[in-house]
């Protein structure tokens, strides 16, 4: 079982960033059990911790990281009354 560690977004440089760490059998697999994570219902309530991982395979971590200053007034998308 190998371990797989995904780096997606910055959030030195934007809004939002976030890393993920995954064992499984091949970067596919990998891939596949974070996008089926962050499918679900569309929104997280709680981040991944599961230290059995390495021995089962499977999600070991999500983290993700807020910027404050990376967001701004251009980042409002709807305003209603």
């Amino acid at each position: 079982m190998k371990r797989y560690h995904f780096s997606v977004g910055n959030s030195t440089d934007g809004p939002v960033g976030y890393c993920a760490s995954v064992y499984a059998e091949s970067p596919e697999d990998a891939l596949g059990m974070l996008s089926e994570l962050l499918a679900g219902d569309g929104c997280l309530g709680h981040l991944v911790d599961d230290r059995s991982a390495e021995r089962q395979g499977g999600i070991d971590y999500l983290n993700v990281y807020f910027n404050p200053g990376g967001v701004g007034l251009e980042d409002i998308d709807d305003e209603e009354d």
